[in-house]
């Protein structure tokens, strides 16, 4: 009779523990003092009994705090420098209809980069060494919170710099990557060729892990519902097929278990590097793997520890892959699923189908929450629906046409099948896509701090624990104090006494959105979008990618007003998306404003037109209309801006619009002199504005200017720059600085910027 060693039994299962302590090397020293005496503590526990989990622990703690990168200090570059030397191609990335993304490694720094290199030119092979002419750059950041940060992304792959205008000279050599690279080129170009596009887009998602071509719509529909995942491979999709290749190995080709098992353990390798290489991929193709060497000495081994095992194993491989959401998404449902297994012994698919989505959605909260700040609270409802059909049905399907497509067959009988598979998809898509951004799941909770999320994954431990016993009155217990916890953190702002002002940079237009104090009111004011051409092909991109992730990352998901000064595009180009994501209560705008078709699809109930000497009263903050007057005669948009102070006890913050100079003279015979504490700068700094008897009348103390950088206006104008200083008025440029943040604390104002 074999018996187990004690020594090695005592880890048996426990492999999720070696590990968390792997991943604690990864947090930053400051955090770590909190969490490594309790770790110890808890260790301590087990010690005697349980001496190997303890050693292994502190030994993963300790590698991987010594190996693990640090984040945000790799760009190693400034500003554009020239490059000319050797680097390495180590993989070729996203493609557009002008470039190829192209991973390099620079030999002489040590580093690694990203070039654009135009489709006209001739690729190299991944694994040639090349001589490479560049212009290097730093990636572009985010210059506002919330918003997404190019540079982190890259830096979070060990990427530093990012070449343009490249130009590549006597590249040789090749590896096996790039052999399998050309190999599935040819699939993807074969499926292209057999299948409408309508089709083909999905083969390529499903089966290859491409879903560059899928639009937009989609993405974002899936993206709200939580069911991105079914838009690229997942260890379902590889699950799936390894299991349709066994059956089809065994009871097609009459191979045996063990022939069959050989062939899939050349087949998976290969089958991973086609499908893209993601985590989740590697993860389940490297799982399937293992268990299947095991299989030939008979050896059975915890699934959890497999997992365990592959997670610090990749991380030692590659440390960056810790950052990467594909990878913390994809061990975080499956760890959660083999812990919580003794919860599906059922036979009720649908009550097994639940447990499975509910579980995977909390165990991946806290991500989705730092990443997008938010979640659907019904998605699981509808991953029940979703899953089952790309499992059973499309991927199938999916792999069906990829297989017949290689077969040289009649052009009608491939027509007839692809017709098939889009009459039926597309009406999922479609349903998909009806059900559109309901309220009603839209979760917004902004982004939470590392407290809140230990808070939660403590309670969320508990909640699985005490399940799994069937004490479930103590589960719901502990189950709704995890979500509680979020729903605290979503309330504090609501007992925060402080005005909150942001200057947004939205380039060469204007956004600010105020906060009033207990979150009485969140205003935006102004919608810019930069002016680009063609005109009538430009999209709400400031909207769409710095509004609402600045919004959602503070928990917002409705805006109480939102104030027009004028209907120039580079203040209002963003107010129908605004309107339809946020729903504003009200429009308040200049009193000239009724053949503006800005405000047409606007409930006009909701517009409300101020002129001088109208006021907003909110507790503590009143908002003073200081022009037009109601007698503007003027047709200019600029001259009919809406001029008005935001004043909190001994705080007042002046905004200008675009007004001109002869503007300014006419204020400064209505309006008495009074003391402005920040003064946004009318106009960009244009010279048209600012003048000096505008700034003394006011007597303003700080300035600041919404301007685009590199703008082809010249804004802010040396006079303008030369006026605040010779007024000793200390200025912040959102070009330079980005966006501007005005903090007031009992009347009193700090102003900081997001970049240092």
């Amino acid at each position: 009779m074999i018996r187990s060693n004690p020594l090695f039994s005592s880890i048996s299962g426990k492999g999720y523990i070696l590990v968390i302590a792997y991943l604690l090397g990864y947090l930053h020293p400051f955090i770590l003092s909190f969490i490594i005496l309790p770790l110890i503590l808890f260790l301590l526990h087990f010690f005697p009994r349980h001496f190997l989990l303890y050693v292994l622990s502190f030994l993963c703690f300790f590698i991987s705090y010594l190996i693990t990168p640090t984040v945000g200090e790799n760009s190693l570059i400034e500003s554009e420098i020239p490059l000319d030397g050797q680097v390495r191609i180590n993989s070729f990335g996203n493609q557009s209809e002008q470039f190829q993304q192209v991973e390099v490694e620079l030999l002489d720094q040590s580093s690694k980069a990203i070039l654009f290199v135009p489709l006209t030119n001739q690729l190299p092979k991944i694994g040639a060494t090349c001589r490479v002419k560049a212009t290097l750059a730093p990636p572009t950041q985010a210059k506002n919170p919330g918003q997404f940060n190019y540079r982190k992304y890259l830096a979070d792959q060990g990427i530093t710099s990012v070449g343009y205008q490249p130009e590549l000279f006597h590249c040789s050599g090749e590896n096996l990557k790039n052999n399998l690279w050309n190999l599935r080129k040819e699939l993807i170009n074969k499926v292209e060729v057999s299948y409408p596009d309508n089709v083909s887009v999905w083969i390529k998602a499903l089966v290859f892990g491409d879903r560059s071509q899928v639009s937009e719509d989609v993405i974002e529909a899936f993206q709200f519902w939580n069911i991105s995942h079914l838009l690229a491979i997942s260890g379902l999709h590889v699950g799936l097929i390894l299991v349709s290749m066994y059956y089809l190995l065994q009871y097609i080709f009459s191979l045996s278990k063990a022939q069959t098992k050989l062939v899939l353990l050349f087949f998976i390798p290969i089958y991973i590097f086609l499908a893209g290489a993601n985590p989740p991929v590697i993860r389940a193709g490297m799982m399937a793997v293992i268990v299947i060497i095991l299989s030939f000495f008979k050896k059975k081994v915890d699934q959890t520890d497999i997992l365990s095992f592959l997670c610090i194993f990749s991380l030692f491989i590659n440390p960056y892959l810790a950052f990467e959401l594909s990878f913390q998404f994809s061990f975080a449902v499956t760890f959660s699923l083999l812990l919580s297994k003794n919860l599906f012994r059922s036979n009720n698919w649908f009550l097994l189908s639940l447990k499975i989505s509910l579980i995977s959605q909390l165990a991946v909260l806290p991500i989705q929450l730092i990443n997008f700040y938010f979640t659907n609270v019904f998605s699981f409802l509808l991953n029940l629906v979703l899953i089952p059909y790309f499992t059973l049905i499309l991927i199938p399907l999916s792999l069906f046409l990829v297989l017949i497509s290689l077969l040289h067959l009649p052009s009608f009988i491939l027509s007839i099948f692809s017709s098939i598979f889009y009459k039926v998809h597309s009406n999922v898509i479609d349903l998909v896509l009806v059900l559109g951004e309901p309220d009603l799941a839209n979760w917004v909770v902004g982004k939470p701090s590392i407290a809140f999320i230990m808070f939660y994954y403590l309670f969320f431990i508990l909640f699985m624990k005490y399940w799994d016993l069937k004490k479930l009155r103590i589960a719901a217990l502990f189950g709704n104090l995890a979500i509680g916890v979020f729903l605290v953190f979503q309330m504090l702002p609501y007992f925060n006494n402080d005005l909150k002002i942001t200057v947004m940079d939205v380039g060469q237009a204007d956004q600010i959105i105020v906060e009033l104090p207990r979150r009485e009111a969140v205003w935006i004011i102004d919608a810019g979008e930069e002016v680009k051409f063609p005109f009538d092909q430009i999209v709400p991109e400031n909207a769409q990618n710095i509004t609402k992730p600045f919004l959602y990352s503070n928990g917002i998901k409705q805006v109480d007003a939102v104030f027009i000064s004028h209907f120039d595009y580079d203040h209002v180009g963003g107010l129908s998306y605004i309107n339809t994501h946020f729903k504003p209560k009200n429009v308040f705008t200049h009193p000239y404003s009724d053949a503006s078709t800005y405000l047409e699809e606007l409930d006009q109930e909701k517009v409300i037109k101020l002129e001088q000497s109208n006021q907003l009263l909110l507790e503590d903050t009143v908002l003073e209309i200081l022009w037009p007057p109601s007698d503007q005669l003027s047709q200019s948009e600029n001259e009919q801006s809406l001029v008005f102070v935001i004043s909190n006890k001994e705080f007042n913050m002046l905004f200008t619009g675009d007004i001109l100079q002869e503007n300014e003279k006419d204020l400064i015979n209505w309006d008495m002199e009074r003391s402005i504490d920040v003064l946004k700068v009318a106009h960009h700094g244009s010279s048209s504005s600012t003048s000096d008897s505008f700034l003394e009348h006011y007597d303003v103390h700080a300035a600041i200017i919404s301007v685009g950088e590199k703008n082809s206006y010249g804004h802010p104008h040396p006079e303008v720059l030369n006026r605040l200083h010779t007024n000793l008025i200390p200025y912040w440029r959102t070009d330079e600085h980005g966006a501007i943040m005005i903090e007031v604390k009992h009347g009193q104002g700090t102003i900081n910027s997001f970049l240092p």
